[in-house]
């Protein structure tokens, strides 16, 4: 999102995760939030 507002419920009611790309292809990878280095050693 290109929000220039920082607060609490500003996108919904879900969670926000800032992540890398590593992380963000390791996550979709696995279905789930995890590292790149987790997936990689795995």
């Amino acid at each position: 999102s290109a929000i220039n507002r920082n607060f609490p419920g500003r996108s919904g009611p879900g969670s926000v995760y800032l992540a890398s790309p590593y992380t963000v292809a390791a996550s979709a990878l696995a279905g789930r939030l995890t590292s790149f280095d987790t997936l990689k050693s795995a």
